[in-house]
């Protein structure tokens, strides 16, 4: 997060008004650079995990994994609830034990509420190309909607909510 004192002092602008509040992260960032100034603040977070092997989270992202769990592990100590974001990538993110771990790991996290799973699609592409960037994801097609409903099974299976526009 980069400006973590004015994400604070607009999240309690909004609480004074009554409404509630919620960040989208990877929850990359450190306890006391960001996450002690914003977390007071905040009723809800939505939290990306990219991957739950250690060494393909650091081959997508550049970082270590541990730091997205010891976010997760912040928001069990403060009692924010959760949900999960995963993008559902064919070839980086969708073999079956990376799924499993995904769910077992949800089932013991105290505060999370389910996961929205997030089919990769090519909507985006066209900005890379715009910027004459190399498209890093070059010939990954969008998961067959079967392939994405067995998933969508898997979790429901373990009693956890799932939201996919699938």
């Amino acid at each position: 997060m980069l400006q973590p004192r004015f994400v604070s002092a607009v999240f309690q602008e909004v609480h004074a008004m009554g409404l509630n509040t919620t960040i989208d992260t990877t929850g990359q960032g450190t306890k006391h650079g960001n996450w002690d100034v914003v977390l007071p603040h905040t009723d809800l977070v939505l939290f990306c995990i990219k991957h739950m092997d250690p060494l393909k989270y650091e081959s997508l992202t550049g970082l270590k994994q541990k730091g997205a769990l010891r976010f997760a592990d912040e928001l069990a100590e403060r009692k924010i609830p959760f949900y999960l974001r995963y993008v559902y990538i064919p070839g980086y993110t969708d073999a079956p034990k990376d799924i499993d771990r995904l769910v077992e790991w949800s089932k013991k996290q105290p505060t999370f509420q389910g996961i929205e799973l997030l089919p990769y699609h090519v909507l985006g592409k066209n900005k890379w190309e715009v910027m004459h960037i190399p498209y890093p994801l070059d010939g990954v097609q969008t998961p067959p909607h079967e392939t994405v409903s067995k998933v969508i099974k898997l979790f429901n299976d373990n009693e956890i909510p799932v939201i996919c526009a699938n």
